[in-house]
Formats: structure tokens, C-alpha cells, sequence
């Protein structure tokens, strides 16, 4: 049986984790951002790979952040 100790641990290293996630989302997105704007990668192409990248940070954060618990 897990303790409350081992549980509160793990939740802050989700945490930590889902940190990191948000901070590559954002440095992606601006990546994506500036080869559109560099007309490397069209509009579509760009919305399409943001809003990829948008369902894997979603996906993230119900790991983390459970719907049944209070957020």
C-alpha cells in the first residue's frame, strides 16, 4: 500500500513534469509561429502542428490534473 508521503511525490514530479511540457508547447509553438511567419510552412500546415501539439498538451495535463479531482 502506498503511503500519503509517496503519493504527494508523485503528484509534484507529474507536476514538475507537466511544467516542462508547457514550457516545450510554448517554445514549439513559437517555433512554428516564426516558420510561418518566414513563409517556410503555410497557415494550415502551422494550425494544423499547433493544434497537434494542443491535444498532446491536453492529453498531459488529464494525467496529471485528473477530471475527478478538484483543479
Amino acid at each position: 500500500m502506498m503511503n500519503l508521503v509517496h503519493l504527494q511525490d508523485v503528484s509534484e514530479e507529474n507536476e514538475i513534469d507537466f511544467d516542462q511540457t508547457i514550457q516545450e508547447f510554448g517554445a514549439q509553438v513559437g517555433i512554428i509561429c516564426a516558420l510561418e511567419s518566414g513563409q517556410k510552412i503555410g497557415p494550415k500546415e502551422a494550425y494544423k502542428q499547433i493544434k497537434s501539439l494542443f491535444k498532446q498538451l491536453k492529453t498531459a495535463k488529464r494525467t496529471v490534473y485528473p477530471k475527478n479531482e478538484a483543479s
